[in-house]
């Protein structure tokens, strides 16, 4: 009912002080071919970064229908202002598509997770590519896993892997995974996409992932550990096997609201290397990805500071 207050409310929150007369904020409905608001509003357009998506790993492909709706509607907003359309996909939507993944479009619709929300960032890279080739400056933006800030450490609670990490405190365990990490903190992914919005240089698909990876159980449980959280390291079949009797109250204990979600990714030993995505490519017009290093001890501590402090209690 008051976006502009809520922006600001929003920004507060995460410690960000900003020119907000420069910042104006609509309440829209994107299923909506005007979104809802004032025609006027929408003159003089010329760039669109369509960041809004249902982050649900749960739901079906159909119950995006709305979030691809929004994306059309954003498409047909751009054709008709002659404006540059950038989308935020993900890199689950790629994840399927042999390694390495190179930046470019995917020639198979089953490239993606086999999860709605990956499947429905796959149908909406596919409605970039067809626009792009219908005549509008389409890119898709493949981001990779965001964490928290570099500052405050700030991670929203709710997401998987923070789920996952609280369970070292209601269950007193974490699995030992082999997974390689190329985490991005959250204003780092906000640098590389104003970067590639900026770039004179068209391109297609870019890649915001950290060139530069580490190993879940090596690097990542030893800074956890650092950063004050006990815990056991068990295998992943044993802490699946932990979550599935334990709490079933969400309040209590969130992690279970995910334990399909995590069953199915971690039930079956992974085998074979990891997935690599190619940079190359984002990382020749962002100087920031270009420089970025591999998320440190400082950065979880942060993370974990916040987490106990702010989520946890």
């Amino acid at each position: 009912s008051d976006p502009q207050a809520r922006t600001l409310e929003s920004l507060k929150l995460r410690g960000i002080d900003v020119n907000t007369e420069r910042v104006v904020s609509l309440s829209a409905d994107l299923t909506k071919p005007g979104f809802g608001v004032e025609p006027q509003l929408l003159q003089g357009v010329n760039l669109v970064i369509h960041n809004a998506w249902s982050v649900n790993f749960n739901m079906g492909v159909g119950s995006f229908e709305n979030q691809l709706q929004g994306a059309r509607n954003l498409i047909d907003l751009s054709f008709r202002a002659n404006a540059r359309y950038f989308f935020v996909s993900s890199v689950s939507a790629a994840v399927r598509a042999g390694s390495p993944i190179t930046e470019s479009h995917l020639k198979q619709l089953t490239d993606a997770q086999e999860m709605g929300y990956a499947r429905s960032k796959l149908v909406a890279e596919r409605l970039c590519q067809l626009a792009h080739e219908a005549g509008l400056d389409a890119r898709v933006l493949r981001v990779g896993q965001i964490v928290g800030d570099t500052r405050l450490g700030q991670w929203n609670d709710t997401e998987a892997i923070p789920l996952m990490i609280r369970s070292a405190v209601s269950m007193g365990a974490l699995p030992a995974l082999g997974d390689t990490l190329t985490w991005l903190p959250i204003d780092v992914v906000a640098k590389v996409i104003v970067e590639a919005c900026q770039s004179p240089q068209h391109q297609d698909v870019y890649h915001v992932v950290n060139p530069r990876s580490f190993n879940w159980t090596r690097d990542l449980l030893p800074m956890l550990q650092a950063a004050g959280l006990s815990f056991e390291q068990v295998t992943a079949q044993e802490w699946l096997q932990r979550l599935t009797v334990s709490n079933p109250d969400p309040a209590v204990n969130p992690t279970i609201k995910l334990l399909d979600f995590f069953k199915g990714k971690y039930a079956v030993p992974k085998t074979g290397p990891a997935v690599f995505y190619e940079t190359k490519l984002t990382e020749s017009i962002s100087p920031t990805l270009q420089s970025v290093g591999a998320p440190d001890a400082a950065l979880v501590d942060k993370m974990v500071t916040y987490w106990t402090r702010e989520c946890w209690k």
